[in-house]
């Protein structure tokens, strides 16, 4: 989920309502009804990568969830260096969520 999208959505639809007088009221339902749609659209999928999406940055610590479904934490390393484990520094990395530490939020 990018919250960043789902707050200019909201946002959007704010602005779309301050300028309901000057449009078509139907116009203007739709457009908030897509804002809003898209929106909830965003709110709902997962955190979540499958490492067959994408990967994290070299060294950037993540939340992994392996094929046996612990959850720890890992990073991709240096694949000129660590050849085992796809490039992670622990085996069977399966998915993984961007870390935020919520003392920098």
């Amino acid at each position: 989920m990018n919250k960043k999208k789902v707050k200019e959505l909201i946002e959007e639809a704010k602005h779309l309502a301050i300028l309901r007088k000057y449009e078509n009221r139907q116009t203007y339902l739709n457009n908030c009804i897509c804002c809003l749609k898209e929106a909830l659209e965003e709110l709902s999928k997962s955190d979540w990568v499958s490492v067959e999406d994408g990967l994290p940055p070299v060294d950037k610590e993540v939340v992994v969830l392996t094929i046996v479904g612990r959850i720890s934490f890992g990073h991709i390393v240096d694949k000129k260096i660590a050849k085992d484990y796809n490039g992670w520094n622990i085996p069977d990395v399966e998915y993984w969520l961007p870390f935020v530490d919520p003392k920098d939020e």
